[in-house]
């Protein structure tokens, strides 16, 4: 493996994968005794992470060889990457629960915050035609705060 990657266990760590790369340092085996003569080509590949096996998921996607007559053949390939057997390439689970949780506090405050301080500025009247919800002019600073805050704690929550 000549370039490896940081592989996401999230839950769109299947659709958002990260490229890989390697190199053949031997010829392939193939089914009854054949051998293939990839030694010295190149292939691609995606991976993403599966946090309950600490594996990092690698499927290749494209396989570049040069040729004896330097004709260069470039195909895309069905491919699945075993490590010592198993499915994947071992490695590192590293969690950043507790920023996620961090952050969605933080969020949660601002968010509270923000709606709280839009609802001090404005005032409800319900008529015949239907309930209106209109700003008092010395506190609309305070209603833009209040907006802002709670979109900035919206995005921050994503």
């Amino acid at each position: 493996m000549t370039g490896g990657a940081n592989a996401n266990a999230g839950v769109s760590g299947q659709s958002s994968t990260s490229p890989v790369l390697f190199e053949m340092l031997n010829g392939g085996f193939l089914p009854n005794g054949k051998h293939t003569k990839l030694k010295g080509c190149t292939m691609t590949g995606s991976a993403y992470g599966d946090i309950s096996s600490s594996r990092g998921i690698v499927r290749g996607s494209r396989l570049s060889c040069v040729r004896h007559d330097n004709s260069i053949l470039d195909i895309p390939v069905e491919a699945t990457v075993f490590n010592f057997g198993k499915n994947g390439i071992a490695g590192t689970a590293i969690m950043r629960n507790s920023k996620i949780i961090q952050s969605a506090g933080i969020a949660g405050i601002l968010s509270g915050l923000g709606n709280a301080a839009t609802g001090m500025s404005q005032t409800q009247s319900v008529s015949a035609l239907g309930s209106t919800t209109s700003v008092d002019p010395s506190k609309m600073g305070l209603n833009v705060l209040g907006s802002a805050t709670s979109e900035v704690a919206s995005k921050l929550s994503d």
